[in-house]
């Protein structure tokens, strides 16, 4: 699936990876660069008018979470 958040960043799900597709401003360093697949350990619910938040290991075996702006649109899967 995708979403897109009231900021204009465009998110893909598949599972638990994600990847930002596009957005206005960089990514966090946590999300990697554009396109880039990313493997989180937790992800909230994608609800419209809700933040998704990720949870991320990093390699120091530390915790870290991103969140997003708020969803405005979900866009289902194109297969």
């Amino acid at each position: 699936m995708k979403f897109k958040t009231v900021t204009g960043s465009i998110y893909e799900v598949d599972g638990m990876r994600v990847r930002r597709l596009t957005g206005a401003k960089d990514p966090t360093p946590r999300q990697g660069e554009d396109g880039e697949w990313k493997d989180c350990l937790e992800m909230s619910n994608i609800s419209i008018g809700q933040s998704v938040i990720f949870g991320w290991r990093l390699e120091e075996g530390l915790l870290k979470s991103t969140a997003t702006s708020y969803v405005v649109a979900i866009y289902p899967n194109e297969d």
